[in-house]
């Protein structure tokens, strides 16, 4: 990771229910920017370049390895914004801090040209990339303070309308919209990857659920009823075509939707509503070793379970043990472990109290 005076940065990699800190190079400078800089659906990073002073590029290669490229931004700066600032569908990248800002426009191959920003030698705070006149382009909104000698060295924030020879368009609605339930409290959505006029591939999404049609109260998108985004920001689902919740409620019906997010963070419609109901109880099976299986039982911790297998479907038999009272918690789980066989088996559970 990294550690220098009051910022501390580590990456860390999920592995089955915990985290690991990766301690890869590319984790050891500041990130100040993810985006998929040459459009292969994986996100790149924009960071620190060894030494300070600089912005370098880190090419993603999938499994999180990353490659260093030999980009190189501005001296003298000590932040990064990414966005589509001119419509074309290409994340570009406005390296910023104190008398060096400038923006760089990407083109397809990793190309990026600069361009004078009218802020240039001012020392900035923050950028924030936003389409406030909702006209198709991005402007910006600037956290500053001057260093020109005839203008007062005073904090400001300042709006810059964009101007590009393009207009961008929202993308479309993802389609086919899936639910697969793992868990009396868990399931992974997913979707088909929607389309864009401007951007070949590289859209993030944005999911939301609630407990009623048209409600975002487990999920919120931050954005509108018709896709107009809240906040200047990629989709909570970032590059993937699924996502997986947990913490939900057995027995509770669900209603969800998702929409695609450019470049230029315009959000597209939202697709046509789905549902999906969690089940009371939920059995997986697992295998354990070369000769077990661990029959996995979620139900609510509020009562007894008993637990039964079958051959055939026609006639069961309690699987030991009997009457499992399942662990407390949000939602209770209860672990066994079970000889492997050539013999098909059905198991089911239900409620006996």
């Amino acid at each position: 990771g990294y550690l220098s005076g009051n910022r501390r940065q580590t990456v860390y990699r999920r592995a089955g229910d915990t985290f690991q800190a990766i301690t890869n190079t590319w984790a050891q400078y500041p990130i100040y920017g993810v985006a998929d800089l040459d459009q292969d659906q994986l996100p790149d990073l924009v960071s620190m370049f060894p030494g300070g002073g600089s912005i370098q590029v880190w090419r993603n290669n999938g499994a999180l390895n990353f490659s260093q490229t030999l980009l190189r931004f501005s001296r003298g700066v000590g932040a990064a914004t990414t966005a589509d600032f001119d419509g074309d569908g290409i994340s570009d990248v406005l390296p910023h801090q104190s008398e060096f800002n400038q923006l760089f426009l990407g083109a397809a191959g990793l190309v990026f040209n600069p361009i004078e920003v009218p802020f240039a030698r001012a020392s900035v705070f923050f950028v924030a990339p936003v389409d406030f006149d909702r006209d198709g382009v991005l402007d910006i909104a600037v956290s500053m303070s001057s260093n020109e000698p005839s203008v007062p060295a005073w904090s400001q924030t300042a709006v810059y309308r964009g101007h590009s020879l393009r207009t961008n368009h929202p993308p479309s609605s993802p389609a086919n919209l899936r639910a697969t339930v793992l868990a009396s409290d868990s399931v992974v959505l997913s979707w088909d990857r929607a389309a864009d006029p401007e951007q070949a591939g590289d859209l993030t999404y944005n999911v939301r659920v609630g407990t009623s049609p048209g409600l975002g109260d487990v999920l919120s998108p931050m954005s509108l009823p018709d896709g107009c985004r809240l906040v200047p920001r990629r989709g909570n689902a970032w590059w993937n075509t699924k996502l997986f919740l947990t913490a939900l409620q057995p027995e509770r019906a669900y209603y969800w939707s998702v929409q695609a997010v450019d470049n230029s963070f315009a959000g597209g419609p939202f697709a046509a509503e789905a549902s999906f109901t969690l089940p009371e109880a939920f059995l997986a099976l697992h295998p354990a070793s070369t000769d077990e299986l661990e029959l996995e039982l979620h139900a609510p911790p509020t009562g007894a379970w008993k637990i039964e297998v079958s051959n055939d479907l026609q006639s069961w038999r309690e699987q030991m043990p009997m009457d499992v009272v399942v662990a407390d918690g949000t939602n209770g789980n209860l672990r066994l472990k079970i000889d492997s066989s050539s013999q098909c088996r059905f198991f089911r559970a239900h409620r006996i109290d």
